[in-house]
């Protein structure tokens, strides 16, 4: 593994940001690559509404708050670019 050369780094979209953030911080060369995505491709205004108010659960708004939280602990430790 050389830090030098190009990766693609494949990452659920939530996660996405923060490890990106972690991986250019320690040098590396990627290239980010979202998968996992919770929203349909195409999507009316009203298909949106629908998918958010179903995917608002305690279960989703914990992790939701747990990575925003490590993406700011991160930030503030200088572990994140």
């Amino acid at each position: 593994t050389d830090p030098s050369k190009n990766y693609i780094l494949v990452a659920s979209a939530f996660y996405l940001p923060r490890v990106y953030g972690l991986f250019k911080k320690a040098g590396w060369n990627v290239h980010p690559h979202p998968v996992d995505h919770h929203m349909p491709k195409t999507l009316s205004l009203k298909t949106w509404a629908a998918v958010v108010l179903q995917r608002l659960t305690p279960l989703a708004f914990k992790q939701a708050c747990l990575e925003w939280a490590g993406s700011v602990r991160g930030g503030l430790r200088g572990h994140i670019s």
